[in-house]
């Protein structure tokens, strides 16, 4: 909402014009109870010829000269994400609980004189809130990611993973951070178990979080699948098991999943947090493998155990959901899923944005880790050479 002359000074006119153009029907003021005019907007978006997204530049423009916290900072994400924007920010702050990690982190980043480090816990919202302070983008990559660890400590994953996301979602409204982006998980799509559960609601506390907070305040998410080497993921899984067991354990025989390398991760979080507008997913366009796949490129002659399910886990991932298909437009090398409300093919959607880019509706399809195109085996070798 802007006042006539904070409108006046956006559109770099006089306020005498503005109420001319109130008289005129050019630009029609609303009104107050007291009489007194206002503009949204979306009006102003309509009358500059402007959009709320970004169409130029580079996806680091949304960093560059910011401060950024990244949640859960010394994970692989934010090793890959630090690695990234510390030339461009004008300081990172790692947020963690782990000591250690933080240590090991310094020395790899020593010669980086603008990378700060925070012990503290998402948990500890009066934490956050010192540490929010002065932040101008907010990555909340912190969370309980084990589906196991979840299962068996359902109090604490919530604790972590939902309430956690509440406190920083508060944090960075009582700071005024511009923009703040959940990093989520393909398990948050119809989950289920515990873990997906709570990324789901984390999903929902961050896209609706939009409603409390003000236009200054941007609140997003990525969801995307297996990250190639990362911190517990299956390749260093498998790798250990051979190497210390012999074998490798399979859950089941026909499960597929989703993988991108880091670096595409990274791609991802920055490409949101330069194109967010608020309430938006931001899905990758990903393709899948088959685990004995996987288990046959890299762990080649080893034996499988099939070793079970691990409780309601899912034989194959799913970045969208049928129902989700009826609010995606396709962005060219992502997908964006928008708040149903601001679906503006649907009927009683609000104008979300005024001047809409090109993006183009997507007809609904079954994005599921195996109905996607497949890695073939010289493809998932290939991943080696990013982490190399």
């Amino acid at each position: 909402m802007y006042s006539t002359s904070k409108m006046a000074d956006k559109l770099q006119i006089s306020v005498q014009t503005l109420r001319n153009w109130d008289k005129s029907g050019k630009l029609v003021a609303n009104r107050k109870p007291s009489g007194r005019m206002f503009y949204s907007h979306d009006q102003y978006l309509e009358v500059s010829g402007k959009t709320k997204y970004k169409r130029t530049g580079t996806d680091l423009d949304a960093i560059r000269g910011k401060v950024v916290l990244i949640t859960g900072g010394t994970g692989s994400l934010g090793y890959a994400l630090s690695k990234r924007i510390c030339e461009h920010a004008k300081k990172v702050i790692i947020y963690s609980r782990c000591e250690l990690k933080q240590a090991n982190m310094k020395q790899k980043f020593a010669d980086q004189t603008n990378i700060r480090y925070l012990i503290g816990d998402i948990r500890d919202k009066e934490r956050l809130m010192q540490a929010m302070r002065g932040v101008d983008v907010c990555i909340h990559a912190a969370c309980m990611k084990r589906v196991e660890t979840c299962t068996y400590n359902p109090l604490e994953a919530v604790k972590s993973n939902v309430i956690g996301s509440m406190n920083v979602l508060e944090a960075c409204i009582d700071n005024k951070v511009h923009k703040t982006l959940l990093v989520s998980s393909d398990k948050s799509c119809s989950p289920a178990t515990l873990y997906g559960g709570t990324k789901f609601v984390a999903e929902q506390i961050f896209i609706n979080g939009n409603n409390y907070a003000t236009r200054d305040c941007i609140f997003a998410a990525t969801r995307y699948g297996n990250v190639y080497a990362s911190n517990g993921s299956v390749r260093q899984l498998f790798e250990r098991q051979a190497k210390e067991e012999g074998k490798v354990k399979v859950t089941h025989k026909d499960m597929t999943r989703f993988f991108m390398s880091m670096d595409e991760a990274v791609d991802l979080n920055l490409f949101a947090l330069n194109n967010a507008i608020g309430g938006e997913i931001f899905v990758p366009k990903l393709k899948g493998t088959t685990i004995m796949a996987f288990a046959e490129t890299f762990a080649p002659n080893v034996p499988v155990e099939f070793i079970g399910l691990r409780g309601h886990e899912k034989i194959h991932e799913e970045l969208i959901s049928g129902t989700e298909m009826l609010y995606v437009v396709d962005m060219n090398k992502y997908y964006k899923i928008v708040p149903p409300g601001a679906a503006e093919w649907l009927p009683g959607a609000v104008k979300w944005d005024i001047n809409y880019p090109d993006e183009v509706k997507v007809d609904p399809f079954e994005y599921s880790s195996n109905t996607v195109e497949q890695f073939t085996s010289d493809e998932l070798k290939e991943f080696d050479k990013c982490v190399a």
